[in-house]
C-alpha cells in the first residue's frame, strides 16, 4: 500500500470518490488504484499542467481547490473548479496526444495524487470492475457539466446565488479574480454583488 496516505486519507478519498458516479468499486480494487499513486503538493497559484503542455497522467485532488482555465486574447476564462475527490486529466494530452488546451492551476495550497497514463491504462486492461467505474466516473462527468450548466446560469447575480448555496467554499477559498473568471463578470462587479446579495 502506498505510504503517501494514512489510513484515515485513503478511506476519506475512497468515501469521496464512492460519492462521484453511481457504479461502486470494489476496496481492493480502489486500494491498487491509489497504492499506484504519487502526491504533489501545490502552492496558490502553481499549475498542476499549463496550457501548451503535454501530460498525460491522471490525477485526484486530494486537498483544496483547482481552476480549469484557458486564455482568450490574454484574458483568463475559468471554466471549472476541482474539489477533492475530483479525477482529472489533460485530455488532449491522455486522449489524442496532444499538448494540453487548457491549465489546472491551485486556487489556495492544495495536495494531488497522480499515476502514469501507462499504470492507469494497465488497470483498465486487467480489472474489469476497474473499468466499469472509469465508464461510469466519466458519464457522471459528462452529467455534472451539465447540472452546472442548468444551475449556473441566469442574470449574473442568479450565477453568483446558485454557486453561493451550491459551492460555499469556492467563494470562501478562491481569489476574487478566479470567481468573476468563471461567472464571466468582472472582480470589480463580483465585489458589488457580493455587498448587494449580503446586506439583503
Amino acid at each position: 500500500m502506498s505510504e503517501i496516505l494514512n489510513d484515515i486519507e485513503r478511506e476519506r478519498i475512497k468515501r469521496l470518490l464512492a460519492e462521484e458516479c453511481t457504479y461502486q468499486l470494489d476496496d481492493d480494487v480502489m486500494d491498487e488504484f491509489l497504492s499506484r499513486m504519487k502526491l504533489v503538493k501545490l502552492k496558490k497559484g502553481d499549475y498542476v499542467f499549463d496550457e501548451g503542455e503535454y501530460n498525460p497522467s491522471v490525477y485526484i485532488l486530494k486537498e483544496g481547490i483547482l481552476a480549469r482555465t484557458h486564455l482568450v486574447d490574454g484574458t483568463e476564462h475559468c471554466i471549472s473548479f476541482a474539489l477533492p475527490a475530483t479525477l482529472f486529466v489533460a485530455t488532449a494530452s491522455y486522449y489524442m496526444g496532444k499538448r494540453s488546451f487548457y491549465r489546472e492551476q491551485a486556487c489556495c495550497y492544495s495536495e494531488v495524487l497522480y499515476c502514469t497514463k501507462e499504470d492507469y491504462d494497465n488497470l483498465i486492461k486487467t480489472s474489469h470492475r476497474f473499468a466499469q467505474w472509469v465508464y461510469s466516473l466519466a458519464m457522471c462527468q459528462v452529467y455534472y457539466y451539465e447540472m452546472k450548466s442548468a444551475l449556473i446560469k441566469g442574470a449574473a447575480i442568479d450565477r453568483f446565488k446558485s454557486l453561493a448555496v451550491n459551492r460555499p467554499e469556492i467563494l470562501r477559498n478562491v481569489s476574487n479574480k478566479m470567481v468573476a473568471a468563471y461567472l464571466g463578470i468582472s472582480p470589480q462587479y463580483l465585489c458589488h454583488l457580493k455587498k448587494k446579495l449580503y446586506n439583503m
